[in-house]
């Protein structure tokens, strides 16, 4: 029936109209998370690419026999060595401060470094497409100390990077296939939903209701059922991130160090999940009212 312009249905409460928020709030959630996830897995790659390629750090460990003038003279060697070396292009002594931000992850008290001797650390940047011979590098400084430690990170880096990149790839399947099983569940949420308004649509028909009349007023309802659902699963995915950040507080850099949380543009890109969704209701409820009514007049 219309009323003016605006279209009449009385369509009663149902078990699909129930339920149906629930579900797919549950799939909204897995799926944006899987989103969110794929958003710090890109930066943390994004940020390893630009730190770690191409460089190698040299460790020196504090030697408490050694005045510190002598000590200053052993490291001295070690970065002209270095220098030396084909492939390098510049080297970088840390300063104390870097050292303790970069060991603070492994001791909860920072006032520890007050107490204890810190190593000297040297990043080590390489030419670009340049190779170095390591191992002839790790015996030239072992001349000078024995005890120095060469670290190549780009083994144990790739094998990450290569972890991570399909962990990101597992998140695009987790969010593909939410996307199927949301487009399922609302097909045959509408057939059923249908099928307990069957009496009704039959007299609205006999009354002069055309087929894209109750396609459209199935489809809006099927889009507020699917607005509540997504709006609930989003919020329970923001909830959740927003509540172990706040959870772990000044502890994050810990966990995570770097800008590897999702920027500005990557929260508001988050969003149009939910958009996605909706558009996925609105069309599949569409199809399946309409497959229905096509059967039903055979």
């Amino acid at each position: 029936m219309r009323n003016g312009r605006r279209i009449f249905f009385p369509l009663q409460s149902d078990a699909s109209s129930r339920y149906a928020p629930y579900t797919l709030s549950l799939l909204v959630f897995i799926a944006t998370l899987a989103v969110v996830i794929g958003f710090v897995l890109n930066n943390i790659l994004d940020e390893w690419e630009v730190s770690l390629s191409g460089s190698v750090t040299v460790h020196i460990p504090p030697d408490i026999r050694l005045s510190p003038d002598r000590e200053e003279e052993k490291v001295n060697r070690l970065l002209q060595e270095l220098l030396r070396t084909p492939g390098v292009a510049r080297v970088e002594k840390l300063s104390s401060g870097e050292v303790k931000e970069i060991l603070q992850p492994w001791f909860s008290n920072g006032d520890i470094f007050d107490f204890v001797p810190l190593p000297t650390m040297v990043h080590v940047l390489l030419l670009e497409g340049g190779r170095v011979d390591l191992e002839r590098l790790r015996g030239a400084i072992e001349k000078i100390d024995p005890d120095v430690e060469l670290n190549d990170r780009s083994l144990w880096q790739r094998q990450l990077l290569i972890l991570f990149r399909g962990i990101q790839s597992l998140c695009v399947i987790v969010v593909l296939s939410m996307m199927g099983a949301m487009g399922v569940i609302v097909f045959l949420l509408a057939r059923a939903s249908m099928v307990n308004h069957l009496d009704v649509v039959d007299i609205m028909q006999v009354v002069g209701a055309h087929d894209d009349l109750v396609i459209r007023v199935f489809r809006r309802r099927a889009l507020r059922l699917g607005l509540y659902g997504t709006l609930l699963g989003m919020g329970l995915c923001f909830f959740l991130v927003f509540g172990v950040l706040i959870f772990l507080g000044d502890d994050i850099d810990t966990v995570i160090r770097g800008d590897v949380m999702p920027s500005l543009w990557q929260w508001l890109t988050v969003p149009m999940v939910g958009v996605v969704i909706l558009l996925m209701v609105s069309y599949v409820t569409g199809r399946a009212i309409r497959s229905f009514l096509r059967d039903k007049e055979k």
